[in-house]
């Protein structure tokens, strides 16, 4: 089930931070983009671009904090989108970290996760930037699983499609929310 989460005054505050952001959303009927689950469309929504303002990662990990309520030990982040986000939840929240990787790295000491590794012990939040097909959560959570640790929250920050999942997902915005704000006219 997805579910949009957030307070109203929290998201519009968001939507407006985000909508300064040069090429957040890309749209080019010419042009065709490869997204992370494969899939080819001509919207592209680069949430990564908006990192470069740390207000803005501090905004989102302030909103999911505030609505993830407790008993989590750790919050992972998936693929290269969710680590900025999750490491900004994790330490506001004083909560271990994890950095699962988008595939086996094949140096050092291997293996999917980096930083902190949730054992049976702990409760995680699985956190990424934009859902689509939901690939990259189903393969972030099977890791985080894999190690004992209980998920108990998956948070991403757009949610660009209707995927059927198997496990609940709260989302602060949907991709129709990020286009740009109607001109008045007189």
């Amino acid at each position: 089930m997805l579910k949009q989460t957030g307070s109203k005054s929290d998201l519009s505050r968001l939507v407006e931070m985000l909508r300064t952001v040069p090429n957040l959303v890309l749209n080019e009927p010419d042009k065709k983009f490869t997204l992370a689950g494969g899939k080819v469309d001509e919207k592209y929504i680069d949430v990564k671009s908006a990192y470069g303002k740390p207000a803005m990662v501090s905004q989102i990990a302030r909103i999911f904090c505030g609505e993830m309520g407790g008993g989590f030990t750790c919050v992972a982040g998936s693929g290269h989108g969710g680590l900025p986000i999750a490491f900004a939840v994790a330490e506001r929240a004083g909560l271990y970290y994890c950095m699962i990787r988008s595939g086996e790295k094949g140096h050092g000491k291997g293996g999917m996760i980096d930083g902190y590794v949730p054992n049976e012990h702990d409760n995680v939040l699985v956190v990424d930037d934009v859902l689509t097909t939901g690939g990259s959560l189903r393969k972030a959570r099977g890791e985080v699983l894999k190690t004992g640790a209980r998920i108990s929250g998956t948070f991403v920050v757009v949610k660009r499609a209707d995927p059927e999942l198997d496990f609940d997902v709260s989302y602060l915005l949907a991709a129709d929310d990020l286009e740009p704000a109607p001109s008045q006219t007189f």
